[in-house]
């Protein structure tokens, strides 16, 4: 395969970025709803403590043994699943057609956890990051290791780019790196956040990297040259760690990232413009009791964020128990999901009016955002639920 040339990473060129126009007016609705306790719907064993412990799931995949990190979905093949684990290896597993477990394929080599697993955009590659500071790149049709990739020290999250076979990386030294997969080699170094970065990403039309960090900053990065255009950070920023990031999935609204830290609230950033847009103060409540993390001291991190494809809204799910959909418009809350526990991540549909949430107290559910009512509940888990991840296809 060619070097690094021009017109390979033509898709990372500059170019004009756009952001939401907000003089279209939409409808507004009590955001004040909450849904029904979750012990109306557990039956009478249930309610009774873990003698009996329900399971609604179609598989159950038992590998690991230790704690599951992450999970990913191929999305051009769903019936491929990675994970990874506290016991330094992943899997990469192959579901049936009627969403049985048909093989599984173990990922050996690390020797610390499985922290952040990832498909390429065609799914011919795909890669296992641990906190032993490797990357392993693998080729998806004959499960064999490709590349070992050195970067960043205890690595802490991997970002596939959405056109190429170009991989990203941070870790706790404060660098993140950035890889050509499909050869191995390293295309830049990008230094800057003091303390480990903690979130990245590239943004949907791949032309800008953005990362966040224990610095409290959120960083905006060239891909082509490796300069740092701009730094969120300071008075009126996050006054804690940055947890996540999300950028906006309509490639015209690239410019468009929401940052989501440990101080409790999340920040729509616009790149291109340099400004601070909103701030969605998700727990504003400090003193309440759901805002317990796994070892039940008080906390009020936002988690997980993001946006909707099809409506100017965006969302926050924090360890405070709930799962926030925010209008831009505005900046008001519409509607508020409760959970018994710290909500760990939220992912909306593409085209529906519904949100996916993964809790503390183990389980998984979907929520109708119009009226903040819960539709299901995914029982199966025992402990905390740390990741999960859902296809759209129409055929599963």
């Amino acid at each position: 395969m060619e070097k690094d040339t021009e017109d390979d990473h033509s898709f990372m060129e500059d170019d004009e970025l756009s952001f939401i126009d907000p003089s279209e007016v939409i409808e507004e609705i009590d955001y004040d709803l909450r849904p029904p306790s979750d012990d109306e719907n557990l039956t009478a064993d249930e309610k009774d403590g873990d003698e009996l412990h329900a399971d609604g799931s179609r598989a159950t995949f038992e590998g690991h043994s230790s704690v599951v990190y992450t999970v990913e979905i191929d999305r051009s093949n769903p019936r491929n699943v990675l994970t990874g684990g506290g016991d330094d290896r992943g899997f990469l597993i192959d579901l049936s057609k009627d969403l049985q477990i048909a093989s599984h394929h173990e990922l050996s080599g690390h020797t610390d956890s499985v922290c952040s697993v990832g498909f390429s955009h065609d799914g011919q590659l795909f890669s296992t990051a641990s906190f032993d500071g490797r990357i392993f790149v693998w080729d998806s049709q004959l499960k064999t290791q490709k590349f070992c990739l050195e970067g960043p020290d205890e690595i802490e999250w991997i970002d596939w780019h959405s056109q190429g076979p170009i991989i990203l990386a941070g870790g706790r030294d404060g660098t993140v790196w950035m890889w050509l997969a499909s050869t191995g080699e390293c295309m830049q170094v990008f230094t800057g956040h003091e303390g480990t970065v903690t979130c990245g990403k590239f943004t949907s039309n791949g032309r800008l990297i953005v990362t966040g960090g224990e610095d409290q900053s959120v960083r905006v990065w060239s891909p082509k040259n490796g300069t740092c255009r701009h730094i969120f950070k300071g008075f009126g920023f996050h006054e804690g760690s940055l947890t996540c990031l999300a950028v906006h999935p309509d490639p015209e609204q690239s410019a468009v990232v929401l940052s989501g830290s440990e101080d409790g609230t999340a920040r729509l950033l616009h790149l291109q413009n340099k400004k601070v847009l909103a701030t969605f103060v998700h727990s504003a409540e400090v003193g309440s009791e759901s805002g317990e993390d796994m070892e039940g001291e008080k906390s009020f991190s936002v988690e997980g964020v993001g946006f909707f494809r099809r409506r100017k809204w965006c969302f926050t799910g924090g360890m405070d128990g709930y799962a926030k959909v925010w209008d831009i418009v505005n900046g008001n809350c519409r509607i508020s999901c409760k959970h018994p526990m710290g909500v760990t991540k939220v992912i909306a549909h593409p085209s529906e009016d519904v949100i996916y949430s993964s809790c503390v107290d183990g389980k998984c559910r979907e929520w109708d955002i119009l009226q903040g009512s819960c539709l299901r509940t995914f029982d199966g888990h025992k402990e905390i639920v740390n990741d999960f991840d859902v296809s759209f296809e129409a055929d599963y």
